[in-house]
């Protein structure tokens, strides 16, 4: 890990991926400092047999010399003989244990040294990052281009890059074994649920497609898959506390592949096409972030979604929108009161990314996506819970109504 190219040359990451290094180092530190912790109880476990080694051979040692005094039988001699001879290998073998275990020891807190030392680069480059952020650190962007000093081969790049992802995916999961077999056990538990529920509105029709109170909250239960992909995913906020930014990439990613899925049937058909156009800015986002070392190819594809989001979200305000169309006017009063903010940060990400502030440019346009996208997600989920909810509360309703009616017969008047 520490043989990794991207760590000799930090300059050229952004903060976003600054602060995945930071964390999966820390992961990665805090492992050893648990490992150090446990060989330090095990060396003192390891000492204190030696010690009550030491008092038993003085012991046998003392018991020995009484036999040979007191002219003792040869069997009792020589047992007690043969027994200080195992203590002796005992010791031995303790000792050798106990000198491998503070060897082990000693290099890892070397390598602790040496991690705290990459954290403390990292963190010194991404607060100097945070510095230069109002500050033009790139040349133009049509310098940039005529220069072109991107030599890295894009595939192996992209190849690369995913196996980071998965390799730092793959040790958080090690890292929170206890708390992902938690996890697994929360989703199997909500999709037992979810299928259930859904054979429960089949038969019984708990709740009315044609109901507009909730004609949001009923088309999950046609997915229940995919519902209880979304509710478990949302929960591993709290199930790991100490997440990373590859696992929070990670999670957003799955999240769009559930979310898109029941986006048709949850979301209206005015306000679909702006967010199946923000879940392609979302994806041109994972896009650029997996392409380090490609500084232009990043800063190109930053321009393509900064019009895209200028032009779509002018789209969706211009008078006579179907947008102001919908019933629910809490869509439209929002949009009304920050979309002339969020176009002012657009236009600024614009010209910063093309006079050379791409740090600024990134923190407002990719922020700007993932904000959007992460609304539209805590949307969808309060879809499904309100769903559910409503599911469960129906079907006690259900069930009583059906004990009602099978045992009032059976009940006589006061």
């Amino acid at each position: 890990l520490q043989s990794n190219p991207v760590l000799t040359d930090l300059d050229v990451l952004n903060i976003r991926v600054l602060q995945n290094l930071s964390q999966e180092w820390n992961l990665y530190h805090k492992q050893m400092v648990e490992l150090n912790n446990s060989l330090q109880v095990r060396s003192h476990d390891l000492e204190l047999l030696g010690f009550n080694l030491k008092e038993m051979k003085d012991l046998w040692l003392l018991t020995q010399k009484n036999a040979i005094e007191k002219k003792a039988p040869r069997a009792i001699r020589e047992r007690a003989k043969s027994i200080i001879v195992e203590i002796n290998n005992v010791e031995k073998q303790v000792s050798t244990r106990l000198n491998t275990l503070l060897i082990l020891q000693n290099q890892l807190s070397k390598d602790q040294i040496i991690i705290n030392d990459l954290i403390d680069r990292i963190k010194k480059t991404e607060r100097e990052m945070r510095d230069q952020l109002f500050v033009i650190e790139s040349p133009t962007l049509w310098e940039a281009i005529k220069v072109q000093t991107d030599s890295l081969e894009l595939a192996d790049q992209f190849q690369e890059s995913w196996a980071e992802l998965v390799r730092s995916n793959v040790a958080f999961i090690s890292l929170n074994e206890n708390r992902f077999y938690l996890h697994l056990v929360i989703y199997i538990f909500l999709v037992i649920l979810m299928v259930y529920l859904y054979y429960r509105n089949k038969h019984h029709n708990l709740i009315d497609a044609d109901e507009k109170a909730l004609i949001a909250s009923a088309h999950f239960v046609s997915s229940p898959f995919s519902a209880a992909f979304i509710i478990a995913l949302i929960l591993s906020i709290w199930i790991y506390p100490e997440g990373t930014t590859a696992a929070t990439d990670f999670v957003l990613l799955m999240l769009l592949i559930q979310v898109i899925r029941l986006t048709p049937g949850i979301l209206s058909v005015e306000v679909r096409k702006p967010v199946y156009i923000l879940y392609g800015l979302l994806f041109l986002d994972i896009l650029q972030k997996n392409a380090i070392g490609f500084v232009l190819l990043q800063r190109l594809l930053l321009l393509l979604v900064t019009i895209i989001a200028i032009v779509t979200l002018s789209w969706l305000i211009r008078p006579g929108s179907p947008i102001y169309k919908k019933t629910i006017q809490s869509w439209v009063v929002f949009l009304r009161k920050t979309s002339p903010i969020m176009l002012l940060l657009l236009l600024v990400s614009l010209i910063g990314n093309l006079v050379g502030s791409v740090s600024l440019a990134s923190t407002i346009t990719w922020g700007m996506v993932r904000s959007g996208y992460v609304l539209i997600t805590l949307f969808i989920a309060s879809a499904v819970a309100t769903g559910l909810v409503t599911v469960l509360i129906r079907r006690r309703r259900k069930r009583a109504s059906e004990f009602l009616k099978t045992y009032a017969f059976k009940l006589e008047p006061w």
